[in-house]
């Protein structure tokens, strides 16, 4: 009860109340070199990341030994028949724009009702979940490379 201002201030061994300085420099400091790479989606992750979207929803019908298909979406294939590639059905698109999702020819076929031609894809089932065509619109943005020694280019 007759404690004093500085007295109230002091802890059962004596010490300071106040945090010590380290303890509030070393979780900055963490966090500051954890946050440091933060930015552009990560353009290593097409087969960690976007392979594996095709793998479940698209291999199906999407592969060279499906007559009814024009391109393959098999890993060993995908990426070559993606990128850079004018669309069959409407030849003034990219399957692929690197850089630019809205004007590239799969991005219309996931997200549209009615795409530019057929349907929207994959045909008769449900759309892909919107977390998957956002990682597919990630990777587009990031210039759809195929791998991260593409960018030390």
């Amino acid at each position: 009860a007759g404690m004093s201002a500085e007295g109230k201030k002091m802890n059962i061994v004596g010490r300071s109340r106040r945090p010590d300085f380290w303890v509030l420099l070393v979780p900055v400091a963490l966090l500051s070199v954890g946050c440091a790479d933060m930015g552009e989606p990560d353009p290593s992750t097409y087969y960690d990341e976007i392979q594996p979207i095709f793998n479940q929803s698209c291999v199906g019908c999407h592969t060279k030994d499906v007559d009814r298909t024009t391109f393959s979406l098999m890993a060993d294939d995908s990426y070559a028949y993606l990128v850079g590639v004018a669309s069959v059905q409407v030849d003034t698109l990219l399957r692929v724009d690197p850089g630019d999702p809205d004007a590239s020819y799969l991005v219309m076929k996931l997200e549209q009702d009615d795409p530019p031609s057929g349907v929207r894809m994959p045909r008769n089932t449900t759309p892909l979940d919107p977390s998957d065509i956002q990682k597919i619109r990630d990777w587009i943005t990031a210039g759809a490379l195929e791998t991260d020694e593409e960018e030390d280019r």
